[in-house]
């Protein structure tokens, strides 16, 4: 296929493209220097119709050289001018005079450039005809020395002098003629006027050239059209992509380039956007599937339009990019793609499927094995069963994983929008872990930002296993130091807040290389460290999944030998009206106007923790890194005159431990005895006694909730044991010697206790407790249900749960209190996990007689029913209808 240029001929392009206007000067009458004493003779009139061939010249010519051979000969048509053989045009170029063009036998002179000095050079400086005999002026030689006279034209432009044409005359020329002035007046702007057009054309040519070859190298299509959409140019490329010769396309409408619909549009669409401005591809690019070559194939195209107005005239250009082969890869691209998703749903398919059969009957497995447990085996028989307990568990966890993940990659795992309290499940997870931190003597601890809204609405299922996986890794490969999990604000609006949930420890770390593996399936970054501590490689990779999920992001940061970051932000809905927690007013239920708390702790972040809880409860309090820091400020804040009555202690402590510190507190009288809480991260592996003969007040396992440790300083602050029925895994050393005991199961079967709790998990759990200790339980999901029961029955006790569907808990015991009136009093108990200051408060406010917080232990329920029912009789109950 010819790819040749469609621009015939230069002069052709030349004519289609460019107009030029030859410039009209004042004609001002022409200075001539006659350089001799004889007087010149002329044999004939001059008149101005000798001028037009010249003219005729500059409108023919589109370079110079050309024309200067032909202004030469021009001027033997005057035959009243008595030329010699010698003449010559000079051009200016920059500096110097280019000679152009010569006749005769003279030497040639290249350049003219003043030095040294000759008539002709004279004559392009001044801008005046020079003339005069040979022997008479100062000439060098540059027309030689066989003419008689010298007549230097100054080729005179607007601009200044553009050059000079220098004839050799046989005799003067009568300049002081009349009619030679007026005709040499004419000549010299016309003379500039011819030259600077031409030299303008060929110039504009060379650009028009340049342009071309430029276009010419371009590999995608361009075409230029008029306001008419007539095809005016192409490029080699244009010509090469639509299959035509460019003789072909020149002049043809553009629209036999395209395949309908948009060949019967383009007209309309051209016309409009010329009229209104309405721009459909004009400054724009699109991808269009509608250009057609000669041999009629559509093919996919992006095109992009500018108009590029050219001469007053409005023109457009089209850059055209030819997409066959970018859209086969594309195809080919999608079809792997698809062909691969399809594989992967297939394969997570299955492994949902297996997972599922193997799953259930394990969980058979766990069931029996803990019946098993129960009936009474040999020591060695009872070993063989923890073990296959425990592997099946292990089995059970890792089927569990695979079983999310094949989830997840089939596309068939939901999240779940449900209310619930983001402190619980946060709790709940350190709780988890709690034990196998104590185990690995390391500190784990939560710290929450304090506006944030606690009641929101999301996945706390999911939330909470986003959280064992990252707080497991953390504890599992952190030898010594602590585990901190941290939540803040990253954005929040009026209904929403995103979270950012953090997990750091001071484990081993993680190099630079193997941080790129993170999140991957299947992939264990240390698999020595992972066969020694199991694990299937999945969790990090379904925490992901699962964060995408809720509209989040995860990321973590490490350094080796320091420790690790992991990371996850997401939205969550504010729902600060399910229970409308708020801090209570009442002067009577406020935390001692006079309490000043000391924290005495060697752990860093446990101190942030405290000092955290104790700030957002507006406790002034001051922190001790050791016994001899906190003995100083005791000491200083007796003298002082505001001592502190509360001292929270770590025991484990470097030199003197929180039990040593403890007894040094209690032998000072300056230091006004304060009330003293034990913290232990040992779980209950303190003796008792100890723990009193120290002077302690309570005592609590790290790591403490917000609410136990609120209830057990204010318990403890106020010396009102009976306020608060208990304080979880607390002891209360001075307000409860000896522990609680369950009334006997004779006795217990005698009294009706009724349960309500929506979480399945919550409800079998204490309703296990409640049976094994003799009592006849009635159950309830919902605050509704609860309403209605106690009206229908005579319960000695009622356990309600705070955050349940249709009706909470609040508003069940309102209603239950507004029925009863005077007539009776049904003793009811608060079981929630929310741990503000006003919690309890609230509870009791709105008619609860006491208060449990969640998780529900043996010990805690064991106290709340023999403060309740130990100088209790059984309600009797109707007979039966």
């Amino acid at each position: 296929m010819s790819t040749a240029s469609p621009f015939v001929t230069a002069e052709k392009a030349f004519d289609q493209s460019i107009q030029i206007a030859y410039p009209v000067f004042n004609r001002q009458p022409i200075r001539m220097v006659l350089k001799t004493n004889e007087k010149p003779k002329m044999s004939k009139p001059v008149t101005t119709d000798l001028l037009y061939p010249l003219l005729k010249l500059g409108l023919t010519f589109t370079q110079l050289s050309p024309l200067t051979e032909r202004l030469l000969d021009w001027f033997t048509t005057l035959d009243w001018i008595p030329l010699s053989r010698e003449r010559a045009v000079w051009i200016r170029e920059q500096n110097a005079l280019t000679c152009l063009a010569r006749r005769g036998d003279a030497p040639f002179v290249p350049f003219l450039n003043g030095n040294p000095p000759c008539i002709c050079w004279e004559a392009f400086s001044t801008g005046s005809i020079q003339t005069g005999s040979i022997d008479k002026i100062h000439c060098w030689g540059c027309l030689g020395s066989k003419s008689a006279v010298i007549l230097a034209l100054p080729i005179l432009a607007e601009e200044g002098a553009q050059g000079v044409i220098s004839l050799g005359l046989r005799e003067p020329l009568p300049c002081s003629d009349a009619c030679t002035t007026s005709f040499f007046s004419e000549l010299i702007p016309l003379l500039a006027d011819v030259i600077t057009a031409v030299r303008q054309r060929e110039q504009m040519l060379a650009d028009v050239m340049r342009y071309r070859t430029l276009l010419d190298t371009i590999s995608d299509a361009m075409v230029h059209i008029d306001s008419d959409g007539t095809i005016l140019s192409i490029n080699a490329a244009a010509a090469d992509m639509f299959g035509y010769e460019s003789d072909e396309l020149i002049g043809q409408p553009v629209t036999l380039l395209m395949a309908d619909p948009y060949r019967s549009c383009h007209d309309d669409f051209l016309r409009n956007y010329l009229n209104t401005g309405v721009r459909h591809v004009i400054g724009s690019s699109r991808e269009l599937n509608g250009a057609q070559r000669k041999d009629g194939t559509v093919f996919p195209v992006q095109l992009r339009v500018a108009e590029i107005p050219i001469h007053g005239k409005r023109a457009f250009m089209a850059l055209i990019q030819d997409l066959t082969e970018r859209k086969e890869v594309e195809r080919e691209l999608r079809e792997a793609r698809d062909q691969a998703i399809a594989s992967n749903r297939i394969k997570s398919e299955f492994l949902a499927n297996m997972s599922h059969e193997i799953r259930t009957p394990m969980t058979g497995v766990i069931g029996m094995t803990e019946i098993l447990l129960e009936s009474g085996l040999t020591d060695l028989q009872r070993d063989y069963a923890l073990t296959i307990q425990q592997s099946a568990a292990s089995l059970l966890t890792i089927l569990n994983d695979i079983l999310d993940f094949s989830k997840i990659e089939a596309g068939k795992l939901h999240i779940d929008r449900v209310r619930f309290n983001l402190m619980t499940v946060l709790e709940d997870v350190v709780d988890l872990f709690s034990e196998m931190a104590r185990t690995r003597q390391i500190e784990i601890g939560l710290l929450m930002d304090s506006h944030i809204t606690l009641e929101v609405e999301g996945d706390p299922v999911r939330l909470r296993q986003i959280l064992t996986n990252l707080v497991g890794n953390a504890v599992k490969f952190t030898e010594k130091g602590d585990v901190l999990i941290r939540v803040t604000i990253e954005a929040e609006t009026a209904e929403t807040q995103k979270l950012r949930f953090s997990v750091s420890d001071t484990g081993v770390g993680i190099a630079p290389e193997h941080q790129r593996l993170l999140f991957q399936s299947f992939t264990q970054v240390n698999g020595a460290a992972n066969r020694k501590h199991g694990g299937t490689g999945l969790g990090l990779a379904i925490s992901k999944k699962l964060v995408e999920l809720m509209g989040g992001e995860i990321g973590m940061e490490s350094t080796l030998g320091v420790g690790s970051t992991f990371w996850f932000s997401i939205p969550l809905q504010k729902r600060p009206d399910a229970f409308g927690w708020e801090a209570d007013i009442h002067e009577e239920e406020n935390i001692p106007q006079s309490t000043r708390c000391l924290i005495v702790d060697a752990n860093a972040t446990s101190r942030k923790i405290l000092d955290h809880y104790l700030t957002n409860w507006n406790i002034p309090h001051q922190a001790a890194a050791d016994a001899t820091s906190a003995l100083d400020m005791l000491r200083d804040a007796a003298l002082a005159g505001t001592p502190f009555n509360l001292v929270l202690l770590d025991l484990a402590m470097p030199q003197t431990d929180g039990l040593m510190l403890a007894e040094r507190i209690q032998r000072n009288d300056r230091f006004g005895r304060p009330k003293m809480i034990l913290l232990s991260s040992l779980g209950g592996h303190v003796d008792p006694y100890a723990l009193r003969d120290a002077g302690l007040d309570g005592f609590l396992t790290k790591p403490v909730r917000q609410s136990k440790l609120f209830d057990t300083m204010m318990t403890v602050l106020r010396g009102k044991g009976q306020k608060v029925s208990t304080c979880l895994d607390s002891y209360l050393l001075r307000k409860s010697p000896t522990p609680q005991q369950p009334l006997q199961s004779e006795a217990a079967a005698r009294y009706r206790v009724l349960l309500v709790e929506d979480n399945p998990v919550n409800q079998k759990t204490a309703y296990i407790l409640l049976k094994k200790f003799g009592y006849d339980v009635d159950l309830a999901e919902n605050g509704r249900q609860a309403v209605a029961k106690v009206m229908e029955n005579l319960y000695d006790i009622v356990f309600m749960d705070i955050q349940m569907p249709e009706m909470d808990g609040l508003e069940a015991v309102r209603r239950i209190r507004h029925l009863e009136r005077d007539i009776c009093h049904t003793t009811i108990v608060a079981m929630t996990a929310h741990a503000m200051a006003g919690d309890r408060e609230k509870c009791l406010e709105a008619g609860m007689d006491d208060y449990l917080s969640k998780p529900i232990d043996r010990e805690a329920l064991a106290a709340v029913l023999q403060k309740w029912l130990y100088a209790k009789q059984p309600i009797e109950q109707p007979p039966p209808l």
